[in-house]
């Protein structure tokens, strides 16, 4: 497996899963496992925790890979509330993105695209203040 920079983190002021994807050029389906190894992971010591995934200059390397990558988000997200994705600016990737959301809509992975990390995180209170309410 190949060795690839830590991408994420858990942010505790926010208490959500930071997960910094800037400039990722994934080319190989093994370089999907090695991130979202590190992922489940994290979201294993810190359960049920939202995570914000900033998609800036993301690019994948063929439509396998993005298909892999749509499969284990799907196994990953399991492991969290929910996934916020933002700063994904190229069109092609949004629309991998949202391809990837509608094939696996079922198992509940969704196309949520803000513009930018403020805009992520005002989404997440906005959750967490639902989610409080319902206790």
């Amino acid at each position: 497996m190949p060795k690839v920079a830590s991408i994420a983190r858990y942010d505790a002021a926010e208490d959500v899963i930071f997960v910094d994807a800037t400039g990722l050029d994934v080319q190989e389906l093994d370089v999907v496992d090695a991130i979202f190894d590190e992922l489940e992971l994290l979201s294993a010591k810190f359960p049920n925790r939202y995570a914000l995934v900033c998609f800036k200059d993301v690019q994948f390397g063929s439509q396998a890979v993005v298909e892999h990558y749509g499969t284990r988000t799907i196994a990953w997200q399991k492991n969290v509330k929910a996934v916020l994705r933002y700063a994904a600016d190229d069109p092609i990737l949004r629309a991998q993105i949202r391809t990837e959301a509608m094939k696996h809509q079922k198992s509940g992975m969704r196309s949520n695209l803000y513009e930018d990390r403020e805009s992520a995180v005002a989404a997440v209170r906005a959750m967490k203040s639902i989610d409080a309410r319902r206790r």
